[in-house]
């Protein structure tokens, strides 16, 4: 690949996923155009609420990963193992949810 076209996509990338992020790290600390962390010290005072979000933000992650085996494990074994009538037509149900974008799923 030539070097232009690396320089490039690294542009690319800088401008579009590292900006943004930089963009809003400079915004959470200057309050009213002067330097604060106030906003770091109100979010790690409350460290039970904090706790509290992540304990359930692990809960359901665990509880989706646990679903997502439970249901994708089995038809897995057995689109590939087994000789089901309607292999193909099951095959293709099981891509539909990757064609419904996420802002769809979402809502």
């Amino acid at each position: 690949m030539p070097r232009s076209i690396k320089i490039i996509a690294a542009g690319f990338f800088i401008l579009f996923a590292l900006l943004p992020v930089l963009y809003m790290l400079v915004s959470s600390v200057i309050i009213d155009g002067k330097p604060s962390l106030v906003i770091y010290s109100d979010m790690f005072s409350d460290f039970g609420r904090q706790a509290s979000l992540l304990k359930n933000s692990v809960a359901i992650s665990l509880g989706a990963v646990f679903l997502a085996l439970l249901i994708g494990v089995p038809l897995g074994y057995l689109i590939t193992r087994t000789d089901l009538p309607a292999k193909n037509a099951l095959r293709l149900l099981y891509l539909f949810p990757l064609l419904i974008p996420a802002y769809i799923q979402g809502f």
